[in-house]
């Protein structure tokens, strides 16, 4: 089939806005020093960028209606104290909050055991 015309279509040429698909978590991009290391007592960050299942960055919205309508959330769970009984106890979940300048989420927490962690 052909793809083309001998005629101008009519007001062309148009702008086309595309638009990214929905946030797809596999996709996802999280990246900052707090994803790997921490010190008790000290505020660790990382941040969450969502995209979508074809890697696009989803900044097609204003900033307050992507920032409002992603459901991010984030875990750590103390899974080994080193020693000092405190398995499981403590459970950490991180403040995220909408940067409407990288269109990603800044992540922020302090752990207060020191320890491993597994961070969901």
């Amino acid at each position: 089939k052909n793809l083309y015309s001998l005629f101008e279509v009519d007001r062309s040429p148009v702008i086309v806005t595309v638009l990214s698909n929905r946030t797809e978590a596999s996709t996802t991009e999280c990246t900052g020093d707090g994803l790997f290391d921490a010190t008790a007592r000290h505020q660790s960050t990382f941040s969450v960028c969502p995209r979508d299942s074809f890697r696009n960055m989803r900044d097609d919205f204003s900033a307050e209606f992507l920032g409002s309508s992603q459901i991010i959330s984030s875990s750590l769970i103390l899974m080994d104290d080193l020693g000092y009984d405190g398995v499981g106890a403590e459970v950490i979940t991180p403040l995220l909050e909408f940067n409407p300048n990288t269109f990603c989420f800044d992540a922020s927490y302090t752990p207060f055991i020191a320890g491993k962690y597994q961070l969901n």
